[in-house]
């Protein structure tokens, strides 16, 4: 598993239960839309992750609709065991990856 990958899985344990924006991600993990919303659509994918979009009219609210994200039951135990992987690893081995966990994160 990638470092922004467990960074943003991070960021989901830091806010459980709340549900977060893609901006969010962008402002507290620090990675750009282009890596953050192919690492959405993979935890989504794999079941860790539930998006919903809200339910506003994006005329009314003048800008865009955003589509918030929560772990799932099962994302959080996964989430909660990959950050822990991640840090009992040495530290010249963080950064390098993890193994792919079950679910295909």
């Amino acid at each position: 598993m990638t470092d922004p990958t467990l960074r943003v899985l991070d960021a989901f344990l830091s806010e459980y239960p709340n549900a977060l924006a893609g901006a969010d991600f962008i402002n507290s993990v620090r990675i750009f839309s282009g890596t953050l919303y192919p690492i959405l659509d993979r935890l989504e994918r794999a079941g860790w992750i539930e998006g919903k979009w809200e339910e506003i009219s994006p005329s009314d609210a003048k800008r865009p609709r955003r589509r918030y994200y929560s772990l799932t039951g099962s994302g959080r135990i996964a989430a909660i065991r990959a950050i822990n992987e991640r840090d009992s690893m040495t530290p010249d081995r963080r950064g390098r990856g993890l193994p792919i966990h079950q679910g295909g994160v």
